[in-house]
């Protein structure tokens, strides 16, 4: 389709994401019109991400038309902002994140937090046995935006720390670009507090810095930015986030969000 790579030109959050649909790895598109659009919505697991004209009434209809909960991001536009409290104002609940890269991360400081693992604990590739554990317990991860382990093992790819063959950390790919991936961290609720989310976080860090893809962390949760910051990532830019919340749901109703949980 003809300018829809220039609508979103310049938008800078969640960019992994934004680029791994654009290129057609995963998630839906939808726009106002084939042929040059004017107005556009990404679609990927949690995130709807919306670029163009907000004044054509197609971008209200794509924000009215957002399926319900999920995570919506508008340009950084008055007029956007504007639109999207008109039409859902009242079943949205701000949820800003943190966005940070590992351009700056040091990797022998990384190998060095890969190998200090608790006893009895061991660290593994995600193939598809282990992927077809990554399930609502160890959320958010890359099965959240993939419906087929053997396919999540082959395209995508992630790092995990077992115990006795069970799945209970995962650092994976939510999203993945040609040069970057969107990184996912999440810790079985028994198991948090044992630097096992350092271990598998530094590993696949490491490995995707090693192949050419620069890594792009986003989290909203307090748990997950002291993890970023101390593995090395840097912080960059906030990222606005509206949680749209289905229709009769509580204020305190929670999504399916992409906030690591460490």
């Amino acid at each position: 389709m003809h300018n829809l790579q220039t609508l979103f030109d310049r938008e800078t959050r969640l960019r992994a994401v934004v680029d791994c649909v654009l290129a057609g790895h995963l998630g839906e598109i939808r726009v106002d019109q084939r042929e040059r659009p004017r107005v556009a919505r990404l679609r990927m697991g949690c995130y709807a991400i919306f670029a163009g004209d907000p004044a054509l009434p197609a971008a209200a209809t794509m924000l009215r038309d957002s399926e319900a909960p999920i995570e919506l991001i508008v340009p950084r536009d008055p007029a956007w902002t504007a639109l999207l409290q008109r039409t859902l104002g009242e079943r949205l609940q701000p949820r800003p994140m943190q966005a940070y890269s590992a351009a700056d991360c040091d990797r022998q400081t990384l190998a060095r937090m890969a190998t200090d693992l608790p006893e009895g604990f061991a660290l593994r590739a995600i193939d598809a046995e282990l992927a077809a554990q990554l399930g609502p317990a160890l959320r958010p991860n890359g099965m959240d935006v993939m419906s087929d382990p053997a396919d999540f093992a082959r395209r995508s790819g992630g790092i995990g720390v077992v115990d006795d063959g069970v799945l209970v950390c995962a650092a994976t790919n939510y999203a993945f670009a040609d040069d970057a991936i969107e990184l996912a961290i999440a810790t079985a609720a028994d198991f948090r507090g044992r630097g096992l989310a350092s271990c598998a976080a530094a590993a696949w860090t490491l490995h995707c810095l090693q192949q050419q893809r620069m890594p792009h962390w986003n989290a909203s949760n307090p748990v997950s930015q002291r993890l970023a910051l101390r593995l090395g990532y840097r912080p960059t830019e906030m990222v606005e986030v509206q949680f749209l919340r289905a229709q009769g749901a509580g204020p305190r109703a929670q999504g399916p969000g992409s906030g690591n949980r460490a």
